[in-house]
């Protein structure tokens, strides 16, 4: 699910807000009973289309024994940001290790307009 981020955050801040909300997310997960986290590591990326940018942070998680990504974005779409959160199952036979740049812009833009592919 995506919303829209309150002002008076810029889309150059969107590197450091979502470190900021990564950190918050590994500190309130070790303390999840709905899932665990199977690494104590993440990655944050970047993405950029014609009318979007943005970052995201992704978690390996573990959910009733099923792997997942649990991903993170916040992208800036005609100078307004969206953060939401996408958690993604594991495909174990294409080893899935990050989410399609494409499927979270378009999900996204299917309310704020955004088409970008990396």
């Amino acid at each position: 699910m995506f919303s829209q981020w309150p002002p008076p955050s810029k889309p150059e801040d969107i590197p450091t807000l979502v470190q900021q909300l990564a950190d918050g997310f590994l500190k309130e997960a070790k303390k999840s009973s709905e899932f665990t986290l199977t690494s104590d590591e993440y990655r944050i990326e970047q993405f950029a289309g014609e009318q979007c940018r943005g970052s995201y942070a992704t978690f390996q998680t573990s959910i009733g024994g099923t792997n997942a990504l649990q991903t993170m974005f916040m992208m800036s779409v005609d100078g307004e940001i969206w953060n939401g959160q996408i958690p993604l199952r594991q495909d174990h036979h294409q080893g899935a290790e990050r989410p399609s740049h494409r499927f979270s812009c378009l999900f996204a833009g299917q309310r704020a307009g955004c088409f970008c592919d990396d």
